[in-house]
């Protein structure tokens, strides 16, 4: 009975991980297509910012007009604020795709730590199983 128990154990640690990996492939295709969006200076300095970092700084020839120092500080406020917005996306499609419960929370990590202990068990039962079968075999 324990030899079925434990491929029954096993086939369905299979399809928990298999659906998982599903989850999170098709999280990473989502996260890797977002793209967060900032401005400052009235609109006159925009900045997009992806997965690999800023990708992109739009400055108004109106913001020239600007000093120096004002000009930086409106590109560093415009990419900040494109990063803030991809991180509020980035948190959405986790927790659309995982759940509030499991994302960055004890609660999911305990899960995850229960699942490494089913599976362990799981393992010894099929390693005690095999090894019945292998003497059941040798003793005929």
């Amino acid at each position: 009975m324990g030899e079925f128990r434990s491929i029954a154990n096993d086939e369905l640690m299979r399809r928990g991980a298999e659906r998982r990996r599903a989850k999170f492939e098709e999280a990473r295709e989502r996260i890797g297509g977002l793209v967060g969006c900032g401005e400052a200076a009235d609109g006159k300095v925009t900045g997009t910012w992806t997965a690999v970092g800023p990708s992109d700084l739009k400055i108004d020839p109106r913001a020239m007009r600007m000093g120096s120092d004002e000009l930086a500080k409106a590109v560093l406020v415009a990419l900040r604020q494109a990063e803030a917005d991809l991180r509020q996306q980035v948190k959405q499609v986790t927790d659309e795709e995982f759940g509030d419960d499991v994302r960055g929370t004890r609660a999911g990590a305990d899960r995850l730590d229960d699942d490494v202990v089913r599976f362990g068990r799981a393992m010894d039962e099929l390693s005690t199983d095999v090894d019945r079968v292998i003497r059941r075999n040798l003793d005929r």
